[in-house]
């Protein structure tokens, strides 16, 4: 698509020679038959077609000598057909870059600024109210979105890449879990690293399972408290660990699971997701914190945009991970309970 027009025009022009060179070597080897045999009357001339725009016959035929050289023609934002080394060489430097940048930047000041211990384990059940966990599992599954890009387009099958994905997103647990158990506040917790792995598995588990299609994971962060930055909060001011503010939620697509009738009243882009969060108590003093839990319309932004082209549907995916705000009931505490216009918008 960028290339030159002059070019274009060359590569047209090779094309049409070598596609022509074949026919004159027929014709020059059956030369003797030809003299020997008598002379025929001449076919009657077949209407001229009209002619291709050069940039046209070009692109037509790049396409056919890739095809014939057994490479597919890719841009380079598209995906490889076939496993590209110097792609996947490409794709394993990025992975590290970011490994090493999110080393530096967030995690050696914000969770392991402190001395090293011996190893330990700790599943630290206690920690805010358990809800650490679905950031886990959230974390994951943005990580089996990424992987699962990244090898596509470095050439991996779809589910060579889903699969891929999931392992690389457990062995990232593990390594930061790993790098947790030396830490003497924390260690290397199990339960942290089978969310984070099933996070990673997920949409391999949707692709698998189609019922399964029908339930997003997504999470919401808005901040209403300021109360776990009063209280220190990272070193690094890592908002990642602001519990109070972050909503975890599971979107359930209720269309698909009408009966065809009732089906076409509901639209499909309309969603009911059930949220969970913890209170500014499960921060300040863990004892005395409460779970909240929630039901709330989403939006469905695949079926609201439904992206053709595969770089969109890529988009779209990633910003349909995240809940944007809408009607909502506190449903527990009971007695918190109440209607919110735009939750996790306070007003």
């Amino acid at each position: 698509m960028r290339r030159l027009t002059a070019l274009l025009v060359a590569l047209g022009a090779v094309a049409l020679f070598a596609q022509e060179a074949p026919a004159a070597a027929s014709v020059s080897g059956d030369s003797a038959a030809v003299e020997s045999a008598a002379p025929a009357e001449p076919a009657p001339a077949a209407p001229a077609a009209p002619a291709e725009p050069a940039e046209t016959v070009a692109q037509s035929d790049s396409a056919l000598r890739a095809e014939s050289a057994g490479t597919p023609a890719v841009s380079f934002w598209s995906r490889s057909p076939v496993v590209s080394p110097w792609r996947t060489a490409v794709f394993g430097g990025l992975i590290l870059g970011t490994y090493g940048a999110a080393y530096g930047l967030v995690f050696a000041k914000g969770w392991w600024d402190e001395s090293d211990g011996d190893f330990h384990f700790s599943n630290d059940f206690d920690y805010a109210m358990n809800l650490d966990k679905g950031g886990h599992a959230y974390s994951g599954q943005l990580m089996g979105e990424f992987f699962y890009d990244g090898y596509t387009w470095s050439g991996f099958s779809h589910h060579a890449a889903r699969g891929l994905a999931g392992l690389s997103a457990f062995l990232t647990h593990v390594a930061i879990d790993v790098k947790d158990g030396y830490a003497p506040e924390w260690g290397f917790s199990v339960v942290d690293v089978l969310s984070g792995t099933a996070g990673g598995f997920w949409p391999w588990m949707q692709d698998l399972w189609s019922p399964l299609a029908a339930l997003e994971f997504k999470a919401s962060y808005w901040l209403n408290s300021n109360t776990y930055w009063e209280r220190g909060g990272s070193s690094s001011n890592v908002f990642t660990d602001d519990y109070v503010n972050w909503t975890f939620w599971a979107s359930w697509r209720v269309e698909r699971a009408l009966p065809k009738g009732a089906a076409r009243f509901w639209p499909d882009w309309l969603c009911l997701a059930f949220g969970f969060s913890i209170d500014d108590a499960a921060v300040a003093v863990r004892a005395d914190g409460e779970r909240e839990f929630y039901v709330a319309l989403d939006w469905d932004l695949q079926e609201i945009f439904k992206p053709e082209s595969h770089l969109l549907k890529r988009v779209v995916r990633y910003a349909n991970l995240w809940k944007l705000p809408a009607p909502a009931v506190r449903l527990y505490p009971s007695h918190r309970r109440e209607f919110l216009l735009l939750y996790p918008i306070l007003f």
